[in-house]
């Protein structure tokens, strides 16, 4: 790397600054560093251009007049005399052009050079700052860290302890076994609290912004990265990161130790973004130390190569600039993923193209993207007023189309086409008679259906041990009072209706997503131009959460309940399983299916809100056995305390779309 010598100036400058200013002071200096270094080539290629032009110039004078010469016996002669011309009239300026293009390359060598070493000075400015902060943590930071890491250890150790306390208490205060356990217990307690203490101290303080400077360049064949103080305990964390990370990759690396906190890694070519990957590795509960610290990284894809700086100038992503994928610029903004479609793409399609980019099938925006975004908000929010508007009219045009008025009344009624009602319709979800009869006119074809803008998951598998648990636990030819979770597909219900009769008027199904109850509504109320669509007649349909429609339907009893969650343990649905047990409103024997995620983005979500959910117990038994035990745990505890009894029956983890999923069956049956 180009010498990192530390730019005085410019570090006192920012030496006072807030961690977040020193950040943007950061981004600002790479962008406009990169900005001056394509003015400096852009001065350069008009230089150049202005050397070479009087040649250029000869030149298609002279092809112009050859072939403008008409044609004679001499036709000939005179072009290649002409040629010859052109030929000796380059040689002699050829000398001078070489030494005039060396001259420019030096030139250009010299710009690069140039804005190397200033982004140099300017990482190595923040590096300092940065490091000053970690030191002004003290000793605690790398004490944290290094037992942070194995804190989950000891939690699941002091649970271990606490399970056999009985037994060591039986022992008596005199046994040597009794007193190497409270000895043990004792030190695991202080160890934790200690621990807990650093970190709750250090999460409480004003967060650090770490730096983190990566490149790559040579073909993709060379990684360099750098960040503030690489004999700290948090460089070394996210030194054990990167290497995660390439290991992950497959790449068998060596890595090179340079001055100034850079390391330089030989590997085969790089096809995926290093940061993207790295901030989905640093997810994971052993970098829980790093995010106890309230250190947070930021990090930096600074062009390596000349030709970089300018491709990336010309696509928007200045170099060095932090940049958003677009899920973290809605929630900047405040914007639902439609919103900021449409405001991207059609209100603010300059943004878009001058601030942002793409690699692979990830979209992102530039922090100036986002800055310029926020100055729009202006216009943004009408914008959002204006949706709202329109979808509370199509929302007033589904009803009326459910409560029987035809289209073309409604067309009417409004001044519009027929063809604009039937769009509305359509983009609610809402299917019309004819299009289920020429579409969906058997189970099986209902079953295998795709529709827009709703995502299909195969669950075959899993559907097939819901009804082998249901064979062996309800008595023989059951009426299926059906509680559950559908998608428009009504897979599950669907299957159950092949092997068990469903008093479908005595069932529900809920459904939160408007567009998605609205495609299921259509079918129970078109079920007629169904072959076999009777399993659907009577259907109660809940546009709502679970606990809400059971709710709106006390006085019923379920013996088959079906709660398919794409999301993890929460709130909502502690409190629907709660209600079904506080209610009565599960049968003397029934079966329960739970399937919840299993994603490690949502692990720290779970146990923040396990205490608010529950209690304060439940932390430790997520720690240990995860959502599994949480739940099996809680349904011991409210069926005891509603006279029922529950026995796990299955629970399986599976992938749905590569995502980690946990399905779990439970037979309920009433104490006698």
């Amino acid at each position: 790397m180009v010498g990192m010598t530390m730019g005085m100036t410019m570090g006192m400058r920012m030496e006072q600054e807030e961690p977040e200013d020193v950040i943007s002071r950061l981004e600002k200096a790479l962008r406009e560093e990169s900005a001056g270094y394509v003015r400096s080539v852009a001065s350069l290629d008009m230089q150049r251009g202005e050397l070479f032009n009087p040649l250029a110039e000869y030149f298609a004078a002279e092809v112009q007049r050859i072939s403008e010469t008409k044609p004679s016996n001499r036709f000939f002669d005179e072009i290649i005399e002409g040629l010859h011309e052109m030929t000796s009239h380059f040689e002699q300026k050829k000398e001078k052009y070489s030494k005039e293009l060396e001259k420019f390359g030096k030139l250009a060598e010299e710009a690069f050079e140039k804005y190397r070493t200033a982004v140099c000075n300017e990482f190595n400015n923040v590096f300092e700052i940065v490091a000053e902060q970690l030191e002004e943590r003290g000793e605690e930071l790398p004490e944290s860290i290094g037992r942070a890491a194995n804190l989950d250890s000891l939690q699941k150790e002091l649970a271990d302890l606490v399970s056999i306390e009985k037994q060591m208490g039986k022992l008596g205060p005199e046994s040597a076994v009794a007193k190497a356990y409270y000895s043990r217990k004792s030190e695991l307690q202080e160890e934790i609290e200690k621990t807990s203490e650093i970190c709750d101290a250090l999460s409480s303080s004003e967060p650090i912004h770490y730096p983190v400077k990566i490149e790559t360049w040579n073909g993709g064949l060379t990684l360099q990265y750098a960040f503030p103080g690489k004999t700290n305990a948090v460089a070394e964390l996210f030194e054990t990161a990167v290497k995660s990370v390439l290991k992950t990759l497959g790449r068998r690396v060596t890595i090179h130790d340079d001055a100034h906190n850079s390391h330089s890694i030989r590997l085969s070519s790089i096809n995926q973004d290093i940061a993207a990957l790295l901030r989905e590795e640093l997810e994971k509960p052993e970098y829980e130390a790093v995010r106890k610290a309230n250190v947070h990284p930021v990090y930096f894809n600074v062009p390596a190569a000349g030709r970089q700086i300018v491709e990336m100038a010309e696509t928007g992503q200045i170099g060095g600039q932090k940049v958003y994928t677009m899920p973290q610029v809605m929630e900047e903004l405040g914007l639902s993923k439609n919103e900021l479609t449409y405001t991207l793409y059609q209100k603010h399609k300059d943004i878009l193209e001058n601030f942002g980019f793409k690699r692979g099938a990830t979209r992102y925006l530039t922090s100036e993207g986002v800055r310029r975004l926020k100055e729009a908000r202006e216009n943004i929010l009408p914008l959002k007023k204006s949706h709202e508007i329109i979808q509370r009219r199509i929302e007033s045009i589904v009803s009326k189309y459910q409560a029987g008025e035809s289209q073309a009344k409604i067309a009417r009624e409004l001044g519009v086409a027929a063809g604009t009602i039937d769009k509305a319709l359509a983009r609610a979800g809402v299917i019309t008679p004819l299009r289920i009869r020429n579409n969906y006119n058997t189970l099986a074809k209902l079953r295998n259906a795709e529709f827009k803008g709703i995502p299909r998951y195969e669950k075959q598998n899993i559907r097939d041990e819901m009804l082998e648990i249901m064979i062996d636990i309800l008595p023989e030819s059951p009426k299926i009072r059906y509680f559950g979770l559908e998608g428009p597909n009504f897979g599950s219900y669907i299957t159950l209706s092949n092997l068990a009769e469903i008093d479908s008027e005595k069932s529900i199904v809920a459904e939160r997503d408007r567009k998605a109850y609205n495609l299921m509504k259509s079918i129970v109320d078109n079920c007629g131009e169904i072959n076999g669509g009777k399993i659907f007649g009577g259907l109660k349909l809940y546009a709502g959460e679970a606990s809400d429609a059971l709710e709106s339907n006390s006085g019923t009893k379920f013996n088959f309940v079906n709660l398919d969650y794409m999301g993890p343990l929460s709130r909502n649905k502690v409190v629907t399983i709660g209600k079904l047990f506080k209610r009565g409103m599960l049968d003397d024997e029934s079966v329960l299916f739970v399937t919840l995620s299993e994603h490690k983005r949502f692990t720290e979500q779970i146990r923040n809100s396990l205490e608010d959910m529950l209690s304060g117990k439940y932390v430790p038994i997520f720690d240990k056995g995860g959502q599994e035990a949480v739940l099996g745990e809680y349904l011991k505890e409210i069926a005891a305390q509603n006279n029922y009894r529950v026995t796990e029956i299955k629970a399986e983890h599976y992938k749905s779309r590569k995502s980690p999923m946990l399905f779990m069956g439970y037979k309920v049956e009433k104490k006698k």
